[in-house]
């Protein structure tokens, strides 16, 4: 009797231990996701801030104006301008992570799916083109204001 009753102990705290291992793991795995995800939102944030300000800077700057600032980002990622906003896309898994932020100038330009890393972003009115490109690590925003602008 005594034995069987100690097996059934024993098999009664395994399947709890089982259980919590379980629930702990779940919960890890969770609060994990929500971290990265925080952390991400973050780091566009901060990037999206950074280049809208480093275009209005060099916008009101005038003609020959040059800004750099440096943006981080942990995961594959996008960058929109588009007219008085900046959107930086995080490409987590297959969720993607928007953040915009507003600015007084704009362009229509795209760079998609950039490596993880940081990147010196090299923002100038050198007065005769508008583009965006990627180029030996660096990102070029060229802005050229339009009448009235600037």
């Amino acid at each position: 009797m005594r034995g069987q009753t100690s097996v059934e102990y024993l098999v009664l705290l395994s399947a709890l231990l089982v259980l919590v291992a379980t629930l702990s793991s779940s919960v890890l795995d969770t609060s994990e996701k929500g971290l990265k995800k925080t952390l991400y939102l973050s780091q566009a944030g901060s990037a999206s801030r950074a280049i809208a300000s480093a275009l209005e800077e060099v916008v009101s700057g005038g003609e020959g104006s040059v800004r750099t600032v440096t943006v981080s980002l942990k995961e594959r990622w996008n960058l929109e301008l588009r007219e008085n906003e900046v959107r930086v896309e995080v490409l987590w898994g297959r969720e993607e992570l928007v953040v915009v932020s507003p600015c007084g100038y704009g362009f229509r330009a795209r760079l998609l799916h950039l490596p993880a890393g940081s990147y010196p972003v090299i923002v100038g009115w050198p007065g005769d083109v508008e583009n965006a490109r990627l180029e030996n690590g660096k990102i070029y925003l060229y802005v050229e204001p339009r009448e009235g602008i600037g």
